[in-house]
């Protein structure tokens, strides 16, 4: 008599588009249907299906109904493939979305011996070597005429 029923369930996950893509940052998008549970949703991402990076832990909350939610990342390799999921926790259960893929862009610098306009180009250096030193891997080092 009296006894409290409680139904904890493991938490739906959808993995949606990365967006607001960078030549070093991302927005992993998703969606999270916690069924009741305090729920936590995080991404996996790396260039492999290994992943590798994780993003911080963010608070689900306890609903019934699946919600979209997102995580900015930085920090990425310009012009490079990524895999990503969404994945969720509550005190019994972690479930996993579905691999998608991104690819960033690929990050330009730009370099004008006689000032720093570039054209209107950005960012913009008065040396190629500054340029080069600024520039991360996979970058592209471009020359503005003159």
């Amino acid at each position: 008599m009296g006894a409290y029923e409680y139904e904890n369930l493991a938490p739906i996950v959808s993995t949606g588009l990365a967006t607001g893509l960078t030549g070093t940052s991302a927005v992993l998008q998703g969606f999270v249907n916690p069924r009741g549970a305090n729920t936590q949703y995080y991404f996996q991402y790396g260039t492999t299906t290994a992943y590798g990076f994780t993003s911080s832990y963010t608070d689900a909350g306890a609903g019934k109904s699946s919600k979209s939610v997102n995580c900015s990342i930085t920090g990425l390799g310009s012009a490079t493939f990524y895999h990503y999921r969404i994945a969720a926790r509550n005190m019994n259960f972690t479930t996993h979305g579905s691999d998608r893929t991104f690819t960033t862009d690929l990050v330009s610098v730009y370099v004008n011996k006689n000032d720093e306009t570039c054209g209107g180009k950005t960012p913009c250096y008065t040396t190629i070597q500054t340029a080069i030193d600024a520039a991360g891997s996979g970058s592209a080092v471009k020359v503005a005429v003159g």
